[in-house]
């Protein structure tokens, strides 16, 4: 092909996302200059432009990594992440179980995304699909990552994202979000009480990375009669079981005599 077809800015994108891989997944703008080549000043509309279309995300830190839009726009990656591997069998097994829609899903800038989906069955209303993305306020998966922010990520959350009411049970007062999000840190689970779907009821439990960190949430979705009849204690504890495993392939392990109490946080 001719290289006048050649777009420089276009190839400095690709430079840049190829920059990361698995020993290199979080870098500064001076770093990923470095590596690229160039100055930072040529380089930060590039980083700009990824991350505003969400190829890059940057963290507090001031730190890029490679964004979800990837798994958005292509399931062929998704099929070649080790989400497969790692948590996709424990969300399927979830699902079957209870015959029930079940998740695992992740940050996406101010968003949760449903990263894997598994089942969609008559007993839910809502069709729900991979890559789609939830306000984390009135979800149960995003008020799990809610909880476990560190209290700056949270206020900055908080500061940003106006709680519009999606129902009449969405909660949209700042001090009674605050109290629920204590109580899902404490008992280690959340749910989504209408929230988000009048008719609809979620469960959703951490997932945990080898560095101790909630990265992910699993969750089940029910109709509220479904719900009601299960009951909340064997509905918790069946999606909590199911992160703590996932989180055990993700590397998390218990340390020492935090066993009891890490269970249920």
């Amino acid at each position: 092909m001719s290289k006048s077809y050649e777009n420089r800015s276009l190839e400095r994108a690709f430079r840049v996302l190829s920059v990361f891989d698995e020993t290199t997944a979080r870098l500064n703008a001076t770093q990923i200059a470095r590596e690229v080549g160039v100055t930072l000043g040529s380089l930060y509309p590039t980083l700009y432009n990824l991350v505003k279309h969400g190829y890059l995300a940057r963290d507090e830190d001031k730190k890029y990594s490679l964004g979800l839009r990837f798994l958005e726009r292509a399931n062929v990656i998704l099929r070649q992440a080790e989400l497969r591997g790692s948590a996709a069998e424990i969300v399927r097994q979830l699902s079957v179980a209870y015959a029930v829609t079940t998740h695992f899903s992740a940050w996406y800038g101010r968003e949760v995304m449903h990263v894997y989906v598994e089942g969609a069955y008559s007993s839910v209303i809502v069709m729900e699909s991979i890559g789609q993305r939830l306000p984390a306020y009135c979800c149960a998966v995003g008020k799990v990552l809610l909880a476990h922010l560190g209290p700056e990520a949270l206020e900055s959350y908080l500061d940003a994202v106006p709680l519009a009411a999606m129902t009449q049970s969405t909660i949209t007062d700042l001090k009674v979000l605050r109290k629920e999000l204590l109580s899902i840190r404490r008992q280690g689970f959340a749910v989504d009480n209408g929230e988000f779907h009048e008719d609809i009821r979620c469960v959703a439990a951490p997932v945990r990375n080898y560095r101790d960190e909630v990265f992910a949430a699993i969750s089940m979705s029910f109709s509220k009669s479904r719900f009601e009849a299960w009951g909340l204690e064997r509905l918790s504890d069946a999606v909590v079981q199911a992160a703590q495993s996932a989180s055990a392939r993700f590397g998390f392990r218990v340390r020492g005599d935090e066993g009891g109490a890490r269970a249920s946080s």
